[in-house]
C-alpha cells in the first residue's frame, strides 16, 4: 500500500517537500531588489490599473522612471503583473509574495517529476531522486527567497510546461497541443528573456526522448518532424523578440565603465575572457559545493584574471569537456547528452561569452542550469548496483542540502540581515561591505543605547572605508560615511567625505540629499548666530549654507527643501548693507546674480551704487535688470540718473522718456528730462 501510494502521489509529495524546504521564507520581509518590482515600482502599486504600463514599458521604468532609458533592455512584464495583482488585493504584503514564490517552486518540482518519469527516464526512482535534488539544492535560495526573482521561477515553470505539451502532442497524436506549447512558451519569454535558450533545449529533448505510437508500437521522431512541430514555438520567440525590441528600443547591454554596473566595463579582452573562465569555474563549484552563498559576487570578490593564470584555462577546459562529451553522447543518442548540452545552453546567456550582460555573477543564473547537475548527479547515483544504495547516497547528499537551504532562507529575512551575513561569504565585494554598512547605520538609528549606537556607527564607517578601498571609484561608501557623521553632529568630517564623493559622482541623488541636509544645518546655525548677534559666525555659516545649496543645485534631482544659494546670498547682502559693509554686500549680490539673474536684485544693487555715487556701477546693474524686465518706471528713472551723472545726456533722455511712457504722472522724471534736454542743447 505504501509503495502504491508513493508511486501514485510521488510528484505531489516531492512538490510538498520543496514547499516545506522553503516554507521558512514566508515570514520574511522584502529584501535587496524587491523594491525594483514592488515597494518602489509606481506601476505595480497601481494594482490592476498599472498592468497596461507594465506590459508596454521597459521593466525597470516603474522604478527608475525616464532615467532608465535603454537600461539593459529588460522586458519581463509577466512577473510584474503578478506583483500588481498581489498589490491590488494585499497592498504590498511581503508574506503573500513569498508564499506565491514557494508555491510556484513546488509546482515546478511536481511538473519536473512528471516530465522526467513519463517522458525522459521513464524510471520512477531515478525521476524522483532528480526532482528531490532539484527541490532542496541550496543554489535556488536566491531565486525562491527573493520575491523579485519570481521571473526565474515562472520562466522555468512555463518552459517545462511547454516541453510537457510537446512531448504529449507526439505521444497522444494531438497536434493541437503543439500550438498550446507555443502559447505557453510565449509566457515563459514574457517572464524572463533567458527562456530563449529553450530554443536549443526543445529540439534536443524531443530528439533524445520523444516518441509516437503507431499500432501500439513506440517509434522515434525524425528531425524534420521535430522542427516542423516547433514552428509555433519559433513564432512565439519571433513575436517576443519584435515586441521586446519595440518596447526597449533595442536596449540590450549596459555600456557603463563603472565596475559595479558593468563587471568588464574597464577591462581589456584578456582580462574579460580570462575572468569569465574563472566565473564559469565558480558556477561549477556552487553546483557541487554550494557554500558559502552570497547575494553579490561583484568586484572584487572575484578579481580580474588573465590567461597567464591557470584557473581560466581550467574553467574553459572543463566546459569544453562537457561540450565534447555532450556532443559525443548526442551522436549516440544517449540520455547523458541532455544534462551536458542543456547545462551549456541554459547558461550561455549568463556566461557573458556571447552576450554582454554586464558580467555579473549570480546564483539566480544557475536556477535553470542546475537541473542539469541534478539530472547528472541522479543518473550517476543510479549507476550503483542496488537501488537502496543509490537512495542512500541521494539522502546523504540531500540532508546537508536541506540544512543549508533552511539556514540560508533565514538569512534572507530582510536586507540588513542578509547584508551582515554575507560579510563572511563575500568579504572582498565592495557592494557587500557597503550594503552591510547601511544595515549597521539602520541599527544605530533604531537603538536608544548611546554606547551601542556608537559601536554600530563605527562599524558602518569601518565597512564603508573597506568598500571604498576595494573600489576607489565607488561614491556610495563615502556618502554613507558623511551621513554617519551628520547623524553624529560632526559636520566637518561629514563635509570631508561628502566632498570626496562629489569628485566621483556629483549627480548622485543621495549625495544631493546630504548636501541639502548640510545646507539646512548651516542655515540653522546662521539663524542662531544672528539671534545671538554673533555676526562673524552668521557670515561663516551663511556662506557654508550657500555653498552646499549650490551643490544641491548642481545635482538637483529631488532633495529636501533648501533655499537656493542665490536666495541665501541675497539675504546676506541685505544684512551686509545694514552693517555698512558694502564691498561684502556687492560680492554676495554678484554671487546671487551669477546663479539666478533676477531683475529686482539688479535694481536693488543699482540703487545701492547710486547711493554710494558709483554711477558707472549703477549703470551696469540697471542695464542688466532692465534687459530682464523693462516695464519698471522707477528703474528707468534711476538708470537715467546714473547716465546723467556721467554726462551721457542723450542716453539719460531716452531712459527718462521711457519712464514717463510707463508712468506719465512721474514728476521727478519730467523735471529730470527737461534738465537733460537743456544740457544736451549746450554747445
Amino acid at each position: 500500500m505504501t509503495r502504491v501510494f508513493w508511486e501514485k502521489y510521488a510528484g505531489w509529495i516531492l512538490g510538498l517537500s520543496a514547499f516545506l524546504a522553503y516554507a521558512n521564507t514566508i515570514p520574511n520581509d522584502f529584501a535587496v531588489d524587491d523594491g525594483m518590482v514592488v515597494t518602489q515600482n509606481k506601476y505595480t502599486q497601481k494594482g490592476f490599473a498599472g498592468i497596461g504600463d507594465l506590459l508596454m514599458r521597459e521593466s525597470t521604468h516603474g522604478w527608475r522612471g525616464d532615467n532608465n532609458k535603454g537600461f539593459l533592455g529588460y522586458y519581463r512584464p509577466l512577473s510584474l503583473v503578478t506583483f500588481a495583482v498581489e498589490w491590488q488585493f494585499f497592498k504590498g504584503n511581503p508574506h503573500v509574495g513569498h508564499f506565491v514564490n514557494v508555491l510556484l517552486f513546488g509546482l515546478t518540482v511536481v511538473l519536473l517529476f512528471d516530465i522526467l518519469y513519463k517522458h525522459v527516464f521513464k524510471n520512477h526512482a531515478l525521476s524522483a531522486a532528480v526532482a528531490l535534488l532539484f527541490a532542496v539544492h541550496p543554489i535556488h535560495t536566491e531565486v525562491v527567497a527573493n520575491i523579485k526573482s519570481r521571473d526565474e521561477i515562472m520562466a522555468l515553470l512555463f518552459s517545462l510546461s511547454s516541453l510537457k505539451l510537446l512531448f504529449s502532442a507526439f505521444e497522444t497524436n494531438k497536434k493541437s497541443r503543439i500550438y498550446f506549447a507555443g502559447m505557453v512558451y510565449f509566457l515563459a519569454l514574457m517572464s524572463k528573456e533567458n527562456s530563449i535558450t529553450m530554443l536549443a533545449v526543445f529540439p534536443m529533448g524531443l530528439y533524445l526522448f520523444a516518441s509516437t505510437k503507431k499500432n501500439k508500437t513506440e517509434l522515434p521522431i525524425n528531425l524534420k518532424t521535430i522542427f516542423q512541430s516547433l514552428i509555433p514555438v519559433f513564432v512565439a520567440a519571433a513575436l517576443f523578440l519584435v515586441l521586446r525590441f519595440v518596447i526597449t528600443q533595442g536596449g540590450l547591454t549596459n555600456p557603463s565603465g563603472d565596475l559595479l554596473l558593468n563587471r568588464f566595463g574597464d577591462s581589456n579582452f584578456n582580462q574579460k575572457y580570462a575572468t569569465i573562465g574563472v566565473i564559469l569555474l565558480k558556477y561549477l563549484q556552487l553546483l557541487f559545493f554550494p557554500h558559502p552563498l552570497s547575494w553579490d559576487y561583484s568586484y572584487a570578490q572575484i578579481p580580474f584574471y588573465t590567461f597567464k593564470d591557470g584557473l581560466p584555462w581550467l574553467g574553459y577546459g572543463l566546459y569544453s569537456a562537457i561540450l565534447l562529451a555532450g556532443l559525443w553522447a548526442l551522436k549516440k543518442k544517449s540520455s547523458w547528452a541532455f544534462p551536458a548540452l542543456y547545462f551549456l545552453a541554459t547558461l550561455s546567456l549568463a556566461s557573458g561569452i556571447f552576450v554582454d550582460i554586464g558580467g555579473f555573477v549570480g546564483e539566480r543564473f544557475l536556477y535553470a542550469p542546475s537541473l542539469a547537475w541534478c539530472m547528472a548527479a541522479g543518473m550517476a547515483m543510479f549507476l550503483l548496483p542496488k537501488p537502496a544504495l543509490s537512495w542512500t547516497v541521494c539522502v546523504v547528499v540531500c540532508l546537508p542540502f536541506v540544512a543549508k537551504t533552511v539556514h540560508r532562507n533565514s538569512q534572507w529575512k530582510d536586507s540588513e540581515t542578509l547584508f551582515r551575513a554575507d560579510l563572511n561569504s563575500a568579504p572582498n565585494s565592495a557592494v557587500v561591505n557597503a550594503s552591510a554598512a547601511s544595515g549597521y547605520i539602520k541599527l544605530a538609528r533604531q537603538t536608544q543605547d548611546p554606547k551601542l549606537k556608537k559601536q554600530y556607527f563605527d562599524k558602518a564607517v569601518e565597512l564603508n572605508l573597506k568598500a571604498h578601498a576595494i573600489y576607489d571609484n565607488y561614491a556610495n561608501p563615502l556618502i554613507d560615511i558623511g551621513f554617519v557623521y551628520i547623524l553624529q553632529n560632526d559636520y566637518e568630517k561629514a563635509k570631508e567625505y561628502l566632498l570626496r564623493a562629489k569628485k566621483i559622482h556629483y549627480l548622485h541623488p543621495t549625495l544631493n540629499q546630504q548636501f541639502a541636509t548640510l545646507a539646512n544645518k548651516h542655515l540653522e546655525f546662521a539663524n542662531q548666530a544672528y539671534a545671538s548677534e554673533k555676526w562673524e559666525e552668521y557670515v561663516k555659516h551663511s556662506d557654508e549654507a550657500a555653498k552646499f545649496a549650490a551643490y544641491t543645485r548642481e545635482g538637483r534631482l529631488d532633495p529636501p527643501y533648501t533655499p537656493t544659494d542665490a536666495e541665501i546670498y541675497m539675504k546676506m547682502a541685505v544684512w551686509f548693507v545694514s552693517q555698512g559693509r558694502y564691498d561684502e554686500a556687492f560680492d554676495r549680490i554678484d554671487r546671487s546674480l551669477a546663479v539666478l539673474p533676477v531683475a529686482n536684485n539688479y535694481f536693488y544693487a543699482g540703487e545701492l551704487k547710486l547711493k554710494r555715487a558709483d554711477y558707472s556701477g549703477a549703470e551696469k546693474y540697471f542695464k542688466s535688470g532692465l534687459a530682464l524686465n523693462g516695464g519698471v518706471a522707477e528703474a528707468w528713472y534711476m538708470y537715467g540718473f546714473a547716465l546723467f551723472q556721467q554726462q551721457k545726456w542723450n542716453e539719460s533722455i531716452f531712459a527718462w522718456k521711457r519712464a514717463l511712457q510707463l508712468k506719465p504722472g512721474m514728476t521727478e522724471a519730467q523735471k529730470a528730462l527737461e534738465n537733460a534736454e537743456k544740457q544736451a542743447l549746450k554747445p
